[in-house]
């Protein structure tokens, strides 16, 4: 109840301020607002900006425990096996090949995520995981066996690189040209994430 009530004050924050008798309405400049009031409006630009990037977050955390599961997987190898056997090695080669795309992953995500859609992002983020997953239980075994998994990735990586340059050229022509098909893509974009279950 408590948090509708605060969702209902964010989206009614400006009557709710105007309202404040100690601001004296909307006539005072916001740099005068009382403590109050300037408190109102932080929490609910905090809760504004959760919104549009809770689930980024809960797919980069996901992606921290994964790496940590690698991390520990590899721990384990070199102290059951000689760190010269070729089950060791694999297994480095999997954690180290995982890591060094890792970077590209989070980043291209976070872009599409906030330039376009949180939501197809999120999901592709996701998908990613399971490939990266298997991707490493397939090298771990014989080389060939990753490379569906690997392939995959790049398919996913190139999808969340493609909606960062759509959601940017959104943005551009909304802002200088005053044309707006952000949602229209938005709704291109939803339906395309699911053509990534395709294998």
């Amino acid at each position: 109840m408590f948090f509708q009530q605060e969702a209902h004050q964010c989206m009614l924050k400006d009557k709710i301020i105007s309202s404040c008798n100690e601001c004296d309405g909307a006539r005072r400049r916001p740099a005068v607002r009382c403590s109050a009031c300037r408190a109102a409006i932080a929490q609910c630009t905090i809760m504004e900006v959760m919104e549009d990037v809770f689930m980024l977050v809960i797919v980069t955390l996901l992606s921290v425990l994964q790496n940590a599961s690698f991390a520990n997987k590899v721990e384990k190898e070199c102290k059951t096996a000689n760190a010269k056997t070729a089950a060791y090695e694999r297994v480095y080669c999997a954690n180290r090949n995982c890591m060094d795309t890792y970077p590209t992953f989070i980043a291209v995500m976070w872009c599409a995520g906030i330039c376009l859609s949180q939501a197809p992002a999120a999901f592709a983020g996701i998908m990613y995981l399971f490939v990266r997953q298997k991707y490493f239980v397939g090298y771990m075994g014989q080389t060939p066996q990753s490379t569906p998994g690997y392939l995959f990735g790049k398919r996913i990586i190139a999808f969340l690189f493609a909606m960062s340059v759509v959601g940017i050229i959104s943005f551009l022509l909304a802002e200088y040209f005053a044309v707006d098909y952000k949602e229209y893509i938005r709704t291109l974009t939803n339906a395309a994430s699911a053509l990534l279950l395709i294998p």
